[in-house]
């Protein structure tokens, strides 16, 4: 069951990592650090 605290999974449109973004914007990759905003 999906932890709702994590909020959504991402994709990295960067380096591809896949993470959560805990309900934080801008969205920041945890992996290459690349910062970007959701799609509408």
């Amino acid at each position: 069951m999906a932890r709702p605290e994590l909020g959504t999974k991402r994709i990295c449109p960067s380096c591809s990592a896949r993470f959560y973004d805990l309900e934080k914007r801008p969205i920041e990759c945890p992996k290459c650090h690349f910062t970007f905003e959701p799609e509408a």
